[in-house]
């Protein structure tokens, strides 16, 4: 207890013993030091991306119908069924084949016949070219009938719609589906969107490209796309370019007329350096940014890559951990003294 007393005897004396001028310099000091905040140089990941919207569209679609009017013999398919390219979907009436193929037969015996006289030269060739276009006129018209009276499908897919029934008469009006049709066909294995893309943006799509696609009905699911069109013209009007993309439909999830956001990474940086963006701080066309080293504030120039948000990737200038200050760097001139009040560590990623 008496040599606790003394010690504290003799701080006093010393207390006492120290001028009036050495006292104002401790104050001063520390006055001087300029409060801050500092944040430490991370290694993370950033990228910037481009967001549009679309809708699920089929890959390909058909409205199926005749070429020519006529009754609906047999409907082979339903609506929900798959099929295969090739695959006879609807027989029609062969009433009208019947017509044209007796009117092709006598056709054809004219043609024969005037091609017999005009070797013997009893016939003009005026004369036998008459009857020859009508012959070739015929057959056309009976080859169209022919591939009328069966419809097949023209590609692999499922019969979303059925607008007939067998019985029914088939007109070339427009029906339903926009267009004369018996059954609609769509190829729901793969799907597209078209999305509207600003003029500024087009060069940075290219053919293969890769696309996350988000859709409201699936969250927080990803599904992926690449861009398979790029339009060759841009809209003078709007200064929108059309583009193209092609996805695959696993399990049938996904359906047409679905809404569909789309999300494409344009630039991306993996195990980079980066510091809050506000760190940043230019100068004479320099880019510069304050160090904190030992109580006092250097000044360092460095080199920024990819900006995202509020985040900056630091190519060359600063090393993993270094000490930068984050608040107070407008303020603080090369060797002024700092004390620092906070720091912070920055996420290791961020995306725009």
């Amino acid at each position: 207890m008496k040599l606790r007393n003394l010690l504290i005897l003799l701080s006093a004396v010393a207390f006492v013993g120290c001028d009036k001028g050495q006292i104002e310099n401790i104050n001063t000091q520390v006055i001087k030091a300029i409060p801050v905040e500092i944040t430490y140089v991370t290694r993370g990941d950033i990228s910037r991306h481009l967001d549009f919207v679309g809708t699920l569209e089929p890959w390909q679609k058909a409205a199926l119908g005749s070429q020519i009017p006529g009754k609906v013999e047999k409907i082979f398919v339903q609506e929900g069924d798959r099929v295969n390219k090739g695959d006879v979907l609807v027989q029609m009436s062969d009433e009208q084949l019947v017509q044209a193929q007796a009117n092709l037969a006598s056709l054809e015996k004219d043609w024969q016949r005037m091609k017999g006289l005009l070797e013997k030269g009893t016939v003009t060739q005026q004369a036998f070219d008459q009857i020859d276009a009508g012959y070739t006129a015929a057959k056309a018209g009976y080859e169209m009938v022919l591939s009328s009276t069966r419809i097949d499908a023209p590609f692999s897919g499922i019969i979303t719609a059925k607008y007939m029934e067998e019985g029914e008469i088939f007109s070339l009006m427009p029906g339903p589906a926009g267009s004369p049709a018996i059954l609609e066909l769509m190829d729901l294995d793969n799907m597209k969107i078209t999305i509207a893309v600003p003029e500024k943006d087009m060069p940075e799509f290219s053919p293969g490209l890769k696309v996350i696609i988000l859709v409201d009905a699936y969250p927080g699911e990803e599904f992926l796309a690449v861009v398979n069109r790029i339009a060759p013209t841009v809209d003078p009007r709007t200064r929108m370019g059309g583009i193209e993309l092609k996805m695959r439909n696993y399990g049938g999830k996904l359906k047409p007329g679905m809404f569909a956001r789309v999300s494409v990474i344009i630039k991306a940086r993996r195990g980079v350096l980066i510091v809050p963006a506000k760190c940043i701080l230019e100068e004479n066309g320099g880019t510069f940014i304050f160090l904190a080293e030992s109580g006092k504030a250097q000044s360092k120039p460095v080199k920024i890559g990819l900006q995202i948000a509020e985040i900056t990737e630091i190519i060359d200038g600063v090393e993993l951990g270094d000490s930068i200050i984050s608040t107070g760097q407008r303020v603080v001139k090369p060797g002024d003294s700092i004390r620092i009040i906070e720091s912070t560590l920055i996420p290791g990623g961020v995306e725009q």
